[in-house]
């Protein structure tokens, strides 16, 4: 699962100029002063096409601040207090609970709490509802982070986002990479070589919510459970549910 979110694309006006654009270009605008939405909806999916390709329209996030923040870097930059009122507003009890199940400081709370409810949380999510739906469902968890493969100026990053696809694919310099970081490029690559080959065999180890651990404390490979790896998920129920996603998260 590849991705990017919303906040990696800034919109500097926090201006809807693609939509006032679209409406102009229909002349919802005049006919509908109101409410360009009802005119908008009323035209057919190839003039909207048409015109969006043909002006090159962008549609830029716009920020209402409950949504999603204008300006969140401030809030991560802040504390990990100010992020949690961002991310779960008028909810002090439970942003209390989750803060005390974080220990470190500010630095180290906010990338993880980012961490577990952008990403971990919604796969243990997607998983178990795939795996009660009755489809065979494996899953994995990278924590492995080798010299080789960091970001510039942060030569500590440890495990970060995309960080495992070099081993993925076999792409990670060969200077400097350790017998370890070798093995698991190895691993990883028969493993899912495996499955594309044999997707109902699975790559190598037992279904959720079981899964398969790579790189921690320098293993190749342990296994955990969905349980303990998403001990914090609950926490976030409730703002899953607000956002429409299946609060399905088995202990």
């Amino acid at each position: 699962m590849e991705s990017g979110q919303a906040t990696s694309y800034v919109n500097t006006t926090n201006a809807p100029t693609a939509w006032l654009a679209l409406a102009a270009a229909l002349n919802c605008t005049t006919t509908h002063p109101d409410s360009n939405l009802t005119c908008i909806r009323n035209q057919s999916a190839s003039t909207l096409k048409n015109i969006i390709e043909h002006q090159a329209l962008i549609f830029r996030p716009v920020t209402d601040n409950v949504t999603v923040l204008r300006y969140p870097e401030n809030a991560r930059q802040t504390n990990a207090s100010v992020y949690l009122s961002a991310l779960l507003p008028y909810q002090p009890a439970i942003n209390s609970a989750i803060l005390a199940s974080y220990p470190g400081s500010s630095d180290d709370q906010v990338p993880e709490i980012v961490t577990d409810f952008t990403f971990q949380c919604p796969v243990g999510i997607l998983t178990n509802d795939s795996q009660m739906a009755g489809s065979p469902t494996w899953r994995y968890f990278y924590n492995a982070s080798f010299p080789n493969i960091n970001l510039t100026g942060l030569p500590d990053a440890g495990v970060f986002h995309s960080s495992e696809i070099k081993l993925v694919y076999g792409t990670y310099s060969r200077v400097g990479a350790t017998e370890e970081e070798k093995a698991l490029s190895h691993y990883i690559q028969t493993a899912w070589a495996n499955f594309a080959k044999h997707p109902q065999v699975g790559p190598g180890w037992a279904q959720v919510p079981v899964l398969a651990e790579f790189g921690s404390n320098g293993m190749l490979k342990t296994m955990t459970t969905a349980a303990e790896l998403d001990s914090r998920c609950g926490f976030y129920l409730d703002a899953y549910k607000a956002a429409g996603i299946a609060p399905t998260i088995k202990s």
